[in-house]
């Protein structure tokens, strides 16, 4: 354990690594005015503090610093500590000068441990003692309890020791660092998780929600190999992360997103009584009921020709029909015209003629009052078209600026696998926020995030 004293030099180096600086007793004061007013570990062993209670880590070099007012002259100071049988143990003694006093007349002593003694660790208390150089009675002493940290020891109760915590980066005192519902130990041993990530595949499902609720595994982002992340399963689609086919009809449930965009927890999305993963199989669409049937016929070659041959045949004869009956029209008009003018030459009277010559001066007029009233570019008055983003933009500052994403799908009135498209594309374009609920995600302008939905690991 070796110990050596502080130079004056060496105090700003001191005062830059001190973390705790607490009112210590009890304080001793002698006739002639000296006491101890300070005792304070500081340095890089001290790794945590809690209650005003030092925390430090044995194998890491600390320092401790004892400050005395009054005349110290041939006076000196030891450090001294308890041992688990009660008895106590000299940790070493310095002179206390009269040199290097400030303003208050306080002087510092500083003793520096490249290392704690290993068999002080624990709860311990340090005590400052300050007596006569050539012995004597204490003029003036005081202490402070301390944690000194084994380096195999497990402070938190994590199963983690407490030296890998500060190698990983974890809290030594706190079991769950990132509090995703695993503890540190576990993450590490059995997981292989991070412990210091709620969401260590990026799947936007927790770790705690995969181990913990899910069964999926926290360091793949697709478990099952679906074509879908494990977070769009759970909080998007409704589908089981460990289960490629969660509705079990033949088709995956990325397939069924991605591709077909039929429900991939229906096995018959259409409900014509045929499963999704047989309508694929058979060429027919999964979506519309029925099932179509040119696409289920089991055709050859030739088969098609005759198909097309057949719905060639029927497109002419629909033409020569248009063109009879326009052809017949037309006969009609000429005739019902002919008749009018005999009619109009018995009675001399024109007006008739003309009106039904114009079709009439209602239908003269009806047709004026319809070009008057048709919109000068030909086309019906229709309300504006939004695109994708926008609508999900005007949707969320109608509501404060965020929205769980099962809100999205009511507001949109699309499926479930277009509201997870048009989000990821816009998270990726950083329009929109994805915060991870556990089950569902909460939708939110970048400027309406909540604070407390932001990783204890973010940087402010």
């Amino acid at each position: 354990m070796p110990v050596k004293r502080v130079s004056g030099v060496g105090w700003t180096l001191v005062a830059a690594l001190l973390v705790v600086a607490v009112a210590v007793s009890p304080v001793v004061v002698a006739a002639d005015g000296v006491e101890v007013r300070a005792v304070d570990h500081g340095g890089p062993g001290v790794v945590a503090t809690e209650n005003g209670r030092p925390y430090v880590a044995s194998w890491q070099p600390s320092t401790v610093s004892v400050t005395v007012a009054g005349d110290g002259n041939d006076t000196e100071v030891c450090l001294q500590t308890d041992r688990d049988d009660g008895s106590t143990m000299l940790l070493g003694c310095e002179p206390l000068g009269s040199e290097g006093a400030n303003a208050t007349g306080e002087r510092r002593v500083g003793f520096e441990f490249a290392t704690w003694p290993a068999n002080a660790t624990g709860d311990r208390t340090v005590t400052a003692v300050v007596r006569p150089g050539d012995g004597g009675e204490p003029v003036a002493q005081a202490s402070r309890g301390v944690t000194v940290l084994a380096p195999a020891g497990d402070a938190d109760g994590d199963n983690l020791g407490n030296r890998d915590e500060l190698g990983r980066g974890t809290d030594v005192l706190v079991a769950d660092t990132d509090t995703d519902g695993v503890p540190d130990g576990a993450e590490v041993n059995r997981y292989e998780t991070d412990p210091t990530s709620t969401d260590t595949d990026g799947d936007d499902l927790s770790d705690g929600v995969e181990i913990n609720e899910q069964g999926s595994n926290p360091t793949e982002t697709d478990t099952d190999g679906d074509g879908l992340d494990d977070g769009a399963e759970v909080t998007t689609q409704g589908t089981d992360p460990t289960t490629a086919d969660t509705d079990g009809d033949g088709l995956d449930d990325g397939a069924e997103v991605n591709r077909y965009e039929t429900n991939p927890t229906v096995t018959d999305t259409d409900g014509d009584g045929r499963g999704d993963g047989a309508e694929v199989e058979a060429g027919t669409d999964p979506n519309a009921a029925p099932g179509a049937v040119v696409g289920s016929l089991e055709l050859g070659g030739e088969g098609w020709l005759l198909v097309l041959a057949v719905a060639a045949i029927a497109v002419a004869l629909l033409v020569v029909g248009v063109r009879v009956r326009d052809s017949d029209a037309r006969a009609r008009l000429s005739d019902v015209r002919a008749r009018a003018a005999d009619h109009v030459d018995g009675r001399g009277d024109g007006a008739s003629a003309d009106a039904v010559q114009t079709g009439g001066g209602g239908g003269a007029a009806r047709a004026q009052s319809a070009a008057n009233n048709s919109p000068a570019d030909g086309s019906p008055a229709a309300e504006e078209l939004l695109d994708d983003e926008t609508r999900v933009l005007r949707l969320l500052d109608d509501n404060g600026g965020q929205l769980r994403q099962s809100k999205v799908v009511e507001g949109t009135e699309w499926s479930k696998s277009k509201v997870s498209r048009v989000l990821s594309r816009m998270a990726d374009e950083g329009t929109v926020a994805k915060i991870n609920l556990g089950r569902e995600n909460l939708i939110a302008r970048p400027e309406s995030v909540p604070e407390h939905a932001r990783s204890p690991f973010d940087e402010s």
